[in-house]
C-alpha cells in the first residue's frame, strides 16, 4: 500500500520534516524524513492512531463507487477545524457540501446565494481557497459564471480540479448508459 504522508511541523537543519504513515503485514509504521534523508522509521505505538474508518468508505465510494456516494454521509468534521475560521467559512462548506451534488456545478454567485449571502461571490473563492476538506468539501464543483472551470486549490492544482470534474461526469455518464442499457433490456 502506498505511504499516506502527514505534514509535519518539525524541522531539522536542512528545512522541514515530513512523516508518512505505510500500513504493513506487522501494523501502521511512520516513517519521518526531511530532503537530506531518513530520521526515523518505527511501528505506530500510539492505540488512539487509527484512521477514520468513515472517511476511508466515503473515499473508497468517491473513487470506486460513484453511484454508491449517495448512501454516504460526509464525516464529521472537528469543530476546532471549523469554528475558528469563522461561521461564514463552515456555511459555505457545509452548504457546498450538501447542496451541489456529484457531477454538477455551480458558480462562485450562486453558491453564495446558495449559502445565505447574495453579493458574496469573492467571499466564497476566498472560503474555497481556505477548504481544508478536498474533495469532501467539493470547491472543485464551483466553476466561474462563465462556465469556465477556473482555480483549484489557490491556482496550484488546476489539472487536479480538471480531472475532478471529468472523474465526476464520467462516472455519471456511466451510470446513466448502464441505466439504459438495464431499462432496454
Amino acid at each position: 500500500m502506498p505511504p499516506k504522508k502527514r505534514l509535519s511541523s518539525l524541522r531539522c537543519l536542512h528545512g522541514p520534516c515530513n512523516t508518512y504513515f505505510v500500513s504493513t503485514p506487522i501494523g501502521t509504521m511512520q516513517i519521518l524524513s526531511c530532503a537530506n534523508g531518513l530520521h526515523s522509521v518505527g511501528q505506530v505505538e500510539d492505540p488512539d492512531f487509527q484512521p477514520d474508518p468513515h472517511c476511508i468508505s466515503w473515499f473508497e465510494a468517491y473513487f470506486k463507487y460513484p453511484k454508491s456516494l449517495a448512501d454516504f454521509s460526509l464525516p464529521p468534521f472537528c469543530q476546532c477545524i471549523c469554528s475558528p475560521k469563522g461561521l461564514f467559512l463552515e456555511t459555505v462548506w457545509l452548504t457546498l457540501a450538501s447542496k451541489v451534488p456529484f457531477g454538477t456545478t455551480t458558480s462562485y454567485g450562486s453558491l453564495a446565494k446558495l449559502a445565505g449571502r447574495p453579493g458574496a461571490a469573492i467571499a466564497v473563492g476566498s472560503a474555497m481557497r481556505k477548504n481544508p476538506f478536498q474533495i469532501l468539501v467539493p470547491c472543485h464543483r464551483v466553476i466561474k459564471s462563465n462556465g469556465q472551470n477556473g482555480n483549484y486549490c489557490g491556482g496550484t492544482k488546476n489539472q487536479l480540479k480538471n480531472w475532478l470534474l471529468d472523474h465526476e461526469r464520467n462516472s455519471l455518464s456511466t451510470e446513466l448508459t448502464s441505466r439504459s442499457v438495464t431499462t432496454v433490456c
